[in-house]
C-alpha cells in the first residue's frame, strides 16, 4: 500500500475561498432570475426595454460564471459590479452582497485572483 501523499502549499494555493463558491452560487441564481424574468416579459409583451436589460443581465451573470472559476483577474472587478448593482435587490440581495463586501475584500480572496494589496503595489501601478 503507497503512502497517502503529503498536503503542502500546493493545496493550499488551490483552494478556492468559500465566498468564491458563495458568489458563483449567487450568479447561478441571477442568471435563472433574469432569465425567467426576459422571457416573461417577451411572452406577455411587456416591457420590451425592461426585456432586454433583463437579458444584458442575465448574460452579465454566465460570463461571471465562466469566469469565477478560472480565477481571471477581471472576475474580481465584475463580481465587484454584480455586487454594487445587487445591493439595490431589496431584502435578499442587499443582505447577500453587504455579506458578501463584507468577505470579498480579504487579503486570502485578493490573493486567490492574483489582486497585490496597495502596500504590495509596484511603483508603476501606483
Amino acid at each position: 500500500m503507497a503512502p497517502l501523499p503529503v498536503l503542502g502549499d500546493e493545496a493550499a494555493e488551490l483552494k478556492t475561498p468559500a465566498i468564491v463558491i458563495w458568489s458563483n452560487i449567487a450568479a447561478w441564481f441571477g442568471a435563472l432570475v433574469y432569465s425567467c424574468g426576459m422571457v416573461f416579459l417577451l411572452i406577455n409583451m411587456e416591457s420590451p426595454l425592461l426585456a432586454l436589460f433583463c437579458s444584458v443581465a442575465a448574460a452579465f451573470s454566465f460570463a461571471l460564471i465562466d469566469v469565477l472559476p478560472k480565477r481571471k483577474r477581471f472576475a474580481w472587478m465584475m463580481q465587484v459590479v454584480a455586487a454594487v448593482l445587487g445591493l439595490a435587490v431589496f431584502p435578499f440581495g442587499t443582505v447577500f452582497y453587504i455579506f458578501l463586501f463584507t468577505r470579498w475584500f480579504q487579503p486570502e480572496t485578493r490573493e486567490w485572483f492574483g489582486i497585490g494589496l496597495e502596500s504590495e503595489a509596484t511603483p508603476l501601478r501606483r
